[in-house]
Order: structure tokens, then C-alpha cells, then sequence
């Protein structure tokens, strides 16, 4: 009974009153002051995690403390409380507040001029969820391929590569994703309630519990259960999501009482929140465009980026460090078609919704922006998704682009933990690199299917001591190959191709690192090796790696020529290395076309000790291991040795000497 009263009583006091955003004229401190000041402010004093510190630096250095961080000018709130008006946000990287206001309020606030504007506060519909598009799940037969049993949930991580990266131990581990929805019923869920929480918050009942509660309407956090799982689930022989090893931070931002179900500055207030305490990816499957009064909606013109404060949130949360990833709309079949915000958003994945084939959903929401940038970026599987319910068990009916986005963030998650010093710049890119239309992207699908297999394996370059660069490369689940050595090739803006040797480490990575570089130094680059079956490996086939300094990205160089300028019509064979050797030694030749080749090594006498190969080659270079072994596997005596290569008709013969 007394709570019922209670919300009687607070329905009376809100009657007549609207939520309403008090924007602030300054901080009671300038930009200018505060840029003469900025070594007076601690950036923990100011509510910002070491974690977060960790995060901004990778983007922006030394300078990573901004004048948005200040907090809202206390004496000005003071003066709003002092009115009877109940602050419910405060936003501090727009300097504001918001809170529920009379008309009469309003005309009082207006009259103090530390009060920039007043706007009313827009409510959003959600995305829709699509319900039984197929009736059945997506069923799989337990794989013995795969170190985890994935259940039903295979098919969807199966078409992104992410098994595979699993069992190469990346699953998501020290990065924190931070997920925005209606509510997560996560504590006592089989699949969700080991996962490692940090922080939950609910923006709309204001305290620490996100699933349902007195005053939610039943099922109110069923949507935001679904995408955590699918996200980062882990129940062996049920689901599994690509981030189960993650940190995660959850925030229900979404009233789904009524068609106006979610509120900008609670999208925004947790958006702050989380990028201060630290998160590494912020998702959200819930987007905005419509809303309840026709005057209060915005417009495809408004889908450019930076008029909605969801997308100028997600705007900051990005240029401070933080991968951002949002679902793009389920609105391909419908009047409005396109993206909505904060899909929008400058440098957010915008994620559509393809099913277990690849192909695009038809209700997938469409790009452009109304500024003409390509939308969706990326795709991933969200038809038919199998997900937790909020009851405690599971459920497929359900799909969508808000299935989708919860994919990507949990690759995208996947990915850093591989790389923990990418930059959310450097992940993005890579993701959008490696999709499988990169090369023809378009405002249907975008850059295409994310594979985190193929963003895993993609070079990258990082900076690991001042000045000192290094390019980082994985092999996983290459076909047929037996990459113990790699060779680079390499060449630093106009200079003459070189190339080097190098081995993975304990991690499977391949570490090369480059001297005698500067910043904005162009550095060319491709990878060889041979495949189990001897014959030689390009990667990539047919272009070369780039990457420029100032960017600290790598990216394919555009308009390049089938193969590298480094080939010519000549048929060469280089010296081996190391020699003298012990254990092993390469052998290096380059032939100008597709030929057939033959590798022999022989004695002083000229007596044949060991064929190496024959076969054909790629034109290029093809690269040997003689490990000092005969035909029959017995290892040869110390001594001096000669190694042909005979090519087209031509024989080139060179010394080497095995020291013991």
C-alpha cells in the first residue's frame, strides 16, 4: 500500500510537468583559463578511473584531460534546487542538467543569465524487435572441431570466424563493454550469471538494480537479456558469445511502458559514465528517430551525425578513446528506410542484420546519412539469433539489428584483447578492412560481413616504445600453412625493397619491428611462407600492406598492380642465411613468372645429397628450409655444400658451409 501511495504522489507532483535540459552558459571557469590551469586538475579528482586515463592516452597522449571533464558548476545547480526543482541528470560534456519543469519554472530559469537555453527532452521508440521470422532456430549438431561446445548458438558464431579465435584464447579478456538497453535479468541466468559485472545501473528508477522491479512493466529487461547473452554468454552445450571472458558495465536507459520509451540524457548520462569509469566498447541495440507527436520527431535531415545528444554523445565517447557500436534499424521496410541515431553517429559501427546465409534482412535499415556517409558499416548475423530470455532459459524467436550490434562489440572486444594497444581508430579500421565487401562498400551492407578471424590476422602497427614502431601479425587457422619462419618484405617510402626472417612468439605473433623510420614514413609491406605442401605463400595475394605513421593504421594501398613493383623478368637465387649455419638454413630465390622449379643440394663432389623440391612456383619470391638432412633423413656431416635452383632452363648454383 505505501507503495502505491508513493507513486500516486509522485505522479501528482510530475502532472503538468515535462523533462526538460537546463544547458549552462559556462562551467564558471573558461576554456581559456582552464587550458593556463589544466596542471591543477587531477583527472581522478574530476571522477575519471585510471582506467580510463589508460584508454585516452592510446588516443590522445598527455593531453588527455579536456575541459568537457569539469563538473557542472555547483553553485548554478544550487540555485536550480533552490527552486523545488529535483536535478534527475547531470551531463557534463554538454553542461547540462536535466529535470522535470512547469511553464511557470521555465519562465522563472530563462531570467538567469548562467542559463544558455532550455529544450524539452525527446523520447525515442526503440527498435523493434522482428518476431518469428523463422520459426525454428538455427539448429547445429555439437562440432568436435572446437574446444567449446556451442549449442545452438554455433551457427551465429560459426559465420564470424569466432570459434576459431577462441581456441586461439581470445575471447574478450581485460577489456570492459559496456552495454545500453531495457534492463538485464543477469543474476541468476545459466548464461549470464558468471560473467564478470562491474557496474549496473538503472537510469530510469535511479538506483543499482536493471532487472525488473516494482514499476517496470513485465519483461521490461527481456530485450537487453537477449543481447547480453548473445554478446557474451557462456552456458556450455546452450550458448556461448564471442566476449564471455570480458568485464562488463550495464545500463538500462529504456522505460518500455509506453511508446516513448527511452530518454536522451539518460542514453547520454550512461554514456558518460561509462567512458569515465573505463569502458573500452560501448553498445547500444537501441536507436531513435520517431516519436510519439509528430513536432517532436526528427527528420532524416537530422540523421547527419550531430544533431541527436545520443549521437553527439556517442560523438565524445569516441573521440575519447572508446569503441562505439550501434544498431543500425530495423526500419528497410518501412516508410523511414534509413539509419537511425545514434547510427548516425561520426565513427560509430553502425551494424546491419544478415541471416545465417549472408544475406541482408530486408528490414535492415539503410544508409546513407543526410550528409552522404556510407551506413551500415558492417553486418553481422541478427535473423534468428539464438539468446537467453529473461525466464532463466533460452529462445530463438526473436531478430534484428539490435542482434546484431552485440556481435560486432563482442568481436570488436575479441579483437583488443589480441591487441590491447590498438586505438578504437585502429580497431575500426581494421574491422571495416577486413569485411567482406571492403573493397565496394555500399549503403545497403556496407563494408560487409565481419570475420574476426580476418581482423585478428590483419598487420598492425603500434608504437611500443617512444619513436619505436613495430608491425604485429597473426597466422590463425591459415590454410595449409606451416608459418614457423616468415618472411617480410618491406620497403620504407621510395627506398629499395629489403626483407627479413621472422618467427612467432609464444602468442602466434610475428613481430617486425622498424628502424631508421619517422613520422609520416609510408612503409610498404607483404608477408611470405610456405604451405605445408612446400609450395609458397603471398600475403596478400595480389596487393601489398601500407601504412603511413601520422595515421598509425594499416590499410591495403589502393590501385596497386597485380604484384609489387619489386618483380622483375630476372630469375635470381640470393645467398642463404645464416651461413655458415648449424640447425638450418633459408634459401631465397625469385623467379619472374609461374614456372616449374627444382631445388637440389649436393656435396663437394657433386653428388646429389637432398631435393628440396620440384614442383611449380608463384612468380615472386619462394623461400626453402634445408635442415641438413639427406634424402633419407640422416643428418649430413659438417662441411661445405652447394644448393641449385633450376628454373625455366636456367641452373644457379651457390655455396653454403654446415658448421657443427
Amino acid at each position: 500500500m505505501k507503495k502505491i501511495i508513493i507513486l500516486l504522489l509522485l505522479a501528482i507532483t510530475l502532472f503538468g510537468q515535462e523533462k526538460y535540459l537546463i544547458y549552462f552558459s559556462d562551467k564558471g571557469i573558461t576554456q581559456e583559463e582552464f587550458s593556463s590551469a589544466k596542471h591543477l586538475f587531477k583527472a581522478n579528482d574530476l571522477g575519471i578511473s585510471d582506467k580510463a586515463i589508460e584508454r585516452r592516452k592510446k588516443t590522445l597522449g598527455k593531453n588527455y584531460l579536456r575541459f568537457e571533464d569539469l563538473p557542472i558548476n555547483e553553485s548554478y545547480q544550487k540555485v536550480i534546487e533552490s527552486k523545488g526543482i529535483k536535478i534527475v541528470n547531470e551531463l557534463k560534456w554538454f553542461n547540462a542538467i536535466s529535470a522535470y519543469l512547469t511553464s511557470d519554472q521555465i519562465d522563472e530559469l530563462v531570467k538567469f543569465n548562467f542559463i544558455d537555453r532550455i529544450e524539452k527532452v525527446k523520447s525515442f521508440r526503440t527498435i523493434s524487435i522482428e518476431k518469428n521470422i523463422e520459426q525454428s532456430v538455427n539448429k547445429s549438431n555439437y562440432s568436435i572441431q572446437y574446444e567449446l561446445n556451442y549449442g545452438n548458438s554455433l551457427v551465429q558464431n560459426e559465420l564470424h570466424d569466432i570459434p576459431k579465435v577462441h581456441d586461439a584464447g581470445f575471447n574478450g579478456e581485460g577489456i570492459i563493454v559496456g552495454f545500453l538497453d531495457s534492463g538485464f535479468d543477469w543474476k541468476t541466468h545459466p548464461a549470464l550469471m558468471n560473467l564478470d559485472v562491474l557496474y549496473e545501473f538503472d537510469y530510469v528508477q535511479n538506483d543499482n538494480e536493471t532487472a525488473d522491479q516494482a514499476g517496470d512493466v513485465p519483461g521490461q529487461d527481456g530485450h537487453g537479456t537477449a543481447v547480453f547473452s548473445i554478446g557474451a554468454g557462456f552456458a556450455d552445450g546452450q550458448l556461448v558469445g564471442p566476449a564471455y571472458g570480458a568485464s562488463f558495465f550495464l545500463a538500462k536507459t529504456e522505460d518500455i511502458s509506453s511508446e516513448t520509451r527511452i530518454e536522451e540524457d539518460n542514453f547520454a548520462a550512461a554514456v558518460e559514465d561509462f567512458e569515465e569509469m573505463g569502458a573500452d566498447i560501448i553498445t547500444a541495440s537501441l536507436g531513435y528517430s520517431l516519436f510519439d507527436s509528430e513536432e517532436d520527431s526528427y527528420s532524416y535531415e537530422d540523421m547527419n551525425g550531430n544533431t541527436t545528444i545520443v549521437a553527439n554523445a556517442y560523438n565524445y565517447a569516441f573521440d575519447l578513446g572508446v569503441v562505439t557500436v550501434a544498431a543500425a534499424g530495423n526500419e528497410g521496410n518501412s516508410a523511414w528506410r534509413y539509419i537511425i541515431s545514434p547510427a548516425d553517429a561520426f565513427n560509430v559501427l553502425a551494424v546491419g542484420n544478415i541471416n545465417n546465409k549472408g544475406i541482408l534482412n530486408s528490414s535492415s535499415s539503410r544508409g546513407p546519412t543526410s550528409d552522404g556517409r556510407i551506413k551500415p558499416e558492417i553486418t553481422a548475423m541478427g535473423t534468428n539469433n539464438y539468446h537467453a530470455d529473461s525466464f532463466g532459459g533460452f529462445n530463438a524467436a526473436g531478430s534484428g539489428t539490435s542482434f546484431a550490434a552485440p556481435m560486432v562489440a563482442g568481436m570488436a572486444a575479441q579483437l583488443l584483447s589480441a591487441y590491447p594497444y590498438l586505438t578504437n581508430q585502429q580497431v575500426r579500421n581494421i574491422i571495416l578492412l577486413t569485411g567482406d565487401n571492403f573493397e565496394e562498400p555500399n549503403n545497403d551492407i556496407g563494408y560487409g560481413r565481419m570475420s574476426i578471424l580476418r581482423a585478428v590476422n590483419f598487420p598492425n602497427v603500434w608504437e611500443y616504445e617512444s619513436g619505436q614502431f613495430r608491425i604485429s601479425k597473426m597466422f590463425l587457422e591459415v590454410e595449409n600453412s606451416s608459418n614457423q619462419q616468415v618472411i617480410i618484405h618491406y620497403k620504407i617510402n621510395a627506398e629499395e625493397w629489403s626483407h627479413q626472417s621472422i618467427s612467432a612468439n609464444s602468442e602466434g605473433k610475428y613481430y617486425f619491428n622498424l628502424s631508421d623510420v619517422s613520422i609520416n614514413d609510408d612503409v610498404t609491406f607483404y608477408y611470405m611462407f610456405n604451405d605445408t605442401s612446400g609450395a609458397t605463400v603471398r600475403e596478400p595475394s595480389d596487393k601489398n600492406y601500407i601504412v603511413n605513421l601520422s595515421e598509425n593504421y594499416v590499410g591495403f594501398v589502393t590501385g596497386v598492380v597485380e604484384f609489387p613493383d619489386e618483380l622483375t623478368n630476372e630469375f635470381m637465387l640470393y645467398q642463404n642465411y645464416p651461413n655458415p649455419f648449424n640447425l638450418e638454413t633459408t634459401i631465397d630465390f625469385r623467379s619472374p613468372r609461374n614456372e616449374f622449379a627444382k631445388v637440389t643440394i649436393f656435396n663437394v663432389l657433386g653428388q646429389k645429397v637432398k631435393e628440396i623440391y620440384s614442383g611449380r612456383v608463384v612468380h615472386g619470391l619462394t623461400r626453402f628450409i634445408w635442415d641438413g638432412t639427406d634424402d633419407k633423413g640422416n643428418i649430413v656431416s659438417s662441411g661445405t655444400y652447394f644448393y641449385s635452383v633450376n628454373i625455366a632452363g636456367q641452373l644457379i648454383s651457390k655455396k653454403m658451409v654446415l658448421l657443427k
